[in-house]
């Protein structure tokens, strides 16, 4: 009986030993574990600025609006269609004629009223800087002024707060 006794112990050892025991033992189900929770992506913060030349304007002369767009922060997704868009609204006292297209971006004037809007499906880097420009005739009588804002927008923006820059140039004969 002990020669029996000792085989045994020497099978359960061996079998144990190269895995043979693991096989022959059904095996219990892990319990399911709950998917894993989605990070939140990066957000990214677009600001705007813009300025007008000349400073102050020449009634029926022309004028150029420049506006820069810079991402401030990790990397800027474009979402949903347009993706991020900079919009310039034809303001009162100008005439804006055409906008200069940015590499990797489509820009055009709104009919009839002339609006500049430019947009890109592109992801923005962190530092990326776009620079875009507005030719304008300036139709506003001397003695007033001109108050012009743009916008920037993107669905990944956290701080809508540097979204939007305006500018107010006087008007010179």
């Amino acid at each position: 009986m002990k020669k029996w006794l000792t085989l045994a112990l020497v099978i359960a050892h061996l079998a144990a030993f190269t895995g043979l025991a693991d096989a022959q033992q059904p095996r219990l189900k892990q319990p399911s574990r709950p998917p894993p929770k989605p990070t939140d992506k990066p957000k990214c913060d677009l600001e705007i600025k813009k300025v007008v030349n000349p400073s102050p304007l020449v009634s029926g002369q022309p004028a150029t609006v420049t506006i820069q767009v810079v991402n401030l922060r990790t990397l800027c997704f474009p979402g949903a269609f347009p993706g991020t868009a900079v919009r310039d609204n034809q303001p009162t006292g100008l005439t804006f004629t055409a906008v200069v297209n940015q590499p990797g971006w489509q820009c055009g004037l709104e009919l009839p009223v002339h609006n500049a809007t430019c947009a890109t499906q592109n992801t923005l880097q962190q530092g990326y800087l776009a620079t875009f420009q507005i030719n304008a005739m300036v139709t506003a009588l001397p003695g007033s002024s001109v108050t012009n804002c743009a916008t920037v927008s993107n669905p990944e923006d956290i701080d809508p707060a540097n979204n939007q820059a305006c500018v107010t140039i006087p008007v010179m004969p």
